[in-house]
């Protein structure tokens, strides 16, 4: 089987190795390539502005998604605080510019933490952020990681949110958790753990390094597969993809990998 989508999330922030992004997801576009149509290949961004303004002008229809789990400054500070110097305002003037240029839907991920981004004045932040916008919001309930302070909202809550937002005209879906089953700390900056193999002499045909399992650091929003793709020394891409399914074609392995971002 192939892979027929890919999104870019959880490897760090995508937009802050945007070049080398890019030319991933051409690699993977290209007809003569792998052939993943353009709108199944996914960008997820913590809100990195000058990485939203630069994929508003490129010609392709790669999907953008923004992590933003929540609309009031001063929550998501605390929450994602690598990204607190491109405010919230900011962020929306870049975004309504993004759809202005593209006529694409961002997609807006919201992870709910109990107690945290699931209150009453969070909740309408969130629909006047996205009210009159043109966006989908992906609504998830936290992973629920023993030993954690943060704990997932409780789902009567996720519904809740999910008709305050469809009632102001906001498309919204409410996605599974995934993840819940691997004990991994979600810090917003952890490092991914999980295991490891070398998988070029079961799969042959293949452009990855490695296979690895495991939660996304950080977020709630993520798959547990990934593979890695080596595009030069620079920077190796884990590029998820759902129910442990999809083999990408192409041989390559060039060495050590790192990180982007």
């Amino acid at each position: 089987e192939r892979a027929t989508s890919v999104v870019f999330m959880g490897q760090g922030e995508p937009f802050a190795n945007y070049d080398e992004v890019l030319k991933a997801l051409r690699i993977l576009n290209e007809p003569d390539g792998i052939g993943i149509g353009a709108r199944h290949l996914t960008v997820s961004t913590s809100g990195v502005i000058p990485g939203i303004r630069k994929f508003a002008d490129i010609p392709e229809q790669f999907t953008l998604a923004v992590s933003l789990h929540s609309a009031i400054q001063s929550t998501r500070n605390k929450l994602m605080p690598g990204v607190k110097k491109y405010t919230l305002l900011r962020l929306h003037e870049a975004l309504q510019l993004y759809t202005e240029k593209t006529g694409r839907r961002p997609t807006y991920e919201y992870a709910m933490i109990e107690g945290v981004n699931d209150t009453n004045p969070e909740m309408q932040a969130l629909c006047d952020f996205c009210e009159g916008t043109l966006c989908h919001v992906n609504l998830i309930q936290l992973n629920d990681i023993e030993g954690s302070p943060l704990k997932p909202s409780p789902i009567h809550k996720v519904e809740d949110l999910q008709r305050r937002l469809e009632s102001r005209g906001i498309e919204t879906t409410i996605r599974n958790s995934r993840g819940n089953d691997i004990e991994l700390p979600a810090a917003a900056e952890a490092t991914l753990q999980g295991s490891e193999e070398r998988i070029g002499e079961s799969h042959p045909n293949t452009f990855h390094v490695k296979h690895r399992t495991a939660p996304v650091a950080g977020y709630a929003t993520g798959a547990v597969s990934f593979i890695e793709l080596n595009f030069g020394p620079a920077a190796t891409f884990p590029i998820f993809y759902g129910q442990n399914k999809g083999r990408l074609s192409h041989e390559s392995d060039k060495g050590p990998s790192k990180y982007a971002g």
